[in-house]
């Protein structure tokens, strides 16, 4: 999965998790992505 398609589809989901305040490293394992590609993405937020 290359990173535009990560964002599109997973933004909204990310996003909710974070709300639900559901740390970045256990939203990396539900997604199956690796911890520091969640971390980029949050930075991008």
């Amino acid at each position: 999965m290359n990173k535009l398609s990560f964002e599109v589809i997973k933004e909204a989901e990310i996003k909710a998790l974070l709300d639900k305040q559901v740390s970045k490293s256990a939203i990396a394992r539900i997604l199956g992505v690796h911890r520091l590609t969640v971390t980029e993405f949050v930075k991008e937020l």
